[in-house]
């Protein structure tokens, strides 16, 4: 899971901050990864003193190719099942 292995990666204690949000609308399936504390932006994308140290786009450019291939399972199994009902 993609929560799991970002709280691992980030820095310190800032992985007990990682969580996984549910922001779907209507029929519309979002969900974010992420932390709501402050820092995690700063360290993920740099400051002006400071170089972005990225823990989180990482974690998820390798889960990536799971991640696609679920969705297209998942899709593939919705057209699947509705297409023999008609």
């Amino acid at each position: 899971m993609v929560t799991a292995d970002a709280a691992r990666e980030a820095p310190g204690r800032l992985g007990e901050t990682v969580e996984m949000i549910d922001e779907s609308r209507g029929e519309s399936t979002v969900f974010a990864v992420g932390t709501a504390h402050r820092a995690g932006r700063f360290l993920e994308y740099g400051t002006v003193r400071r170089p972005a140290a990225p823990w989180l786009w990482p974690v998820f450019r390798a889960r990536l190719p799971g991640v696609k291939r679920s969705l297209r399972n998942s899709v593939r199994a919705s057209f699947g099942s509705s297409s023999k009902q008609f």
